[in-house]
Formats: C-alpha cells, sequence, structure tokens
C-alpha cells in the first residue's frame, strides 16, 4: 500500500509541474517605469583633493620710501624741480606691459597707513609758501619709477613715506573695480597685509 501511495504521489507531482510550466504564454511589453522614489541621505564627504595649480592672481610689494631715495635725474628748470626714485620689481614683467596693469599707492603714516592712489597732488608749504607737489609713476619692464614734480624755488624736501605696489596680469583685470580705493581693491583681490620691507 506504501507502493501505491508513493506512486500516486509521483503521478500527481509530474502533472501538476507540467501543468504549470506547460501554461507559461508570450510575454507581454513592459509596462510604464514607476515614479521615482525619493532620494537617500547624503553620504559622507570624501577626501579633500590636491591643491590646485597657482592661478593668474595679482603680486604686491610694500615697501619704504627714505626721503633720500629721492634723485635729480636732470637739472631743474626755473622754479621746477623734478625727482625720481627708481625701484627694481623683476614682477613687471613684458605682459604687464603690454597688457597688464600696476598700481601705487603711497602713505605717509609708517605706522598706521592710510593708502591713496597715484597720481595724487599734494599742497605743501616751502618757506611759507604753500607749493603744489604731484606726485605719479610709470613702470617699464622690470623698473617702477616714482617721480614728484614742485614748482619751488628752493630745494624740496619729502618726507619718508611707504609705497604699495599692485601687478595685475592680464587674466586677473575685472572691469568694475575702483582702483582708486584701496580697501575695495584690498577687498575684491584679498591682499593680505604683509610686513613692510
Amino acid at each position: 500500500m506504501n507502493l501505491k501511495r508513493i506512486k500516486i504521489a509521483l503521478a500527481s507531482m509530474v502533472v501538476i509541474g507540467l501543468t504549470f510550466t506547460a501554461c507559461s504564454g508570450d510575454d507581454g511589453d513592459a509596462g510604464p517605469a514607476g515614479p521615482a522614489g525619493i532620494n537617500g541621505a547624503n553620504g559622507a564627504a570624501g577626501p579633500a583633493g590636491p591643491a590646485g595649480p597657482q592661478g593668474p592672481g595679482i603680486m604686491d610689494t610694500t615697501f619704504t620710501i627714505d626721503s633720500l631715495d629721492w634723485k635729480n635725474p636732470s637739472a631743474p628748470t626755473g622754479n621746477s624741480i623734478f625727482r625720481r626714485d627708481t625701484v627694481a620689481l623683476a614682477m613687471i614683467d613684458q605682459s604687464i606691459v603690454d597688457e597688464g596693469a600696476v598700481f601705487v599707492y603711497v602713505s605717509n603714516d609708517l605706522v598706521n597707513p592710510q593708502w591713496g592712489a597715484l597720481p595724487q597732488s599734494r599742497l605743501i608749504v616751502v618757506g611759507g609758501v604753500f607749493t603744489s607737489v604731484n606726485i605719479q609713476f610709470t613702470y617699464d619692464v622690470g623698473n617702477l619709477y616714482l617721480e614728484h614734480y614742485a614748482e619751488a624755488p628752493a630745494v624740496l624736501a619729502m618726507s619718508d613715506m611707504l609705497a604699495k605696489v599692485i601687478v595685475v596680469p592680464p587674466a586677473a583685470l575685472m572691469e568694475d573695480v575702483d582702483w582708486e580705493n584701496y580697501e575695495e581693491v584690498r577687498s575684491v583681490y584679498g591682499i593680505q597685509e604683509f610686513e613692510i620691507k
């Protein structure tokens, strides 16, 4: 009897197995995509990447102009006095001369500088007379020339002053910067105040 039951059970399983496998029809077309699920939480931040190359940033330097540095490159004519201080600056290269820019700011306060852009005019008293002094600059490759002109009948003594030079490569020049406002330039370009040379 046991054998009979085993035969019936095996025959039943074969019939059921053939029924389910034989009933499979052709697959239909894929249904439409379901709606997107909600985003999961952000993962942990990855490690910091290596530092990138230095960009085309500006260069700056600050130095003291001693009153004795001013030289007369030519003989005075009439009452006019012209003096020049030549400063060697390797950061002024041909690309700066051709397409970049140089800006100079000066301060008579050597301790707490109040920077004023060049060119500028000042009124000073020489021998009891007000005299106009014009301070400006020019430059060429490797050199900055600080110059002052005055209408005075005597040798004009300039006081010591600080000069800050900002050299801007062509790629770093920005429009809408007020170059006469040192604090704005400092903020826009992130200029740090360093020890004065």
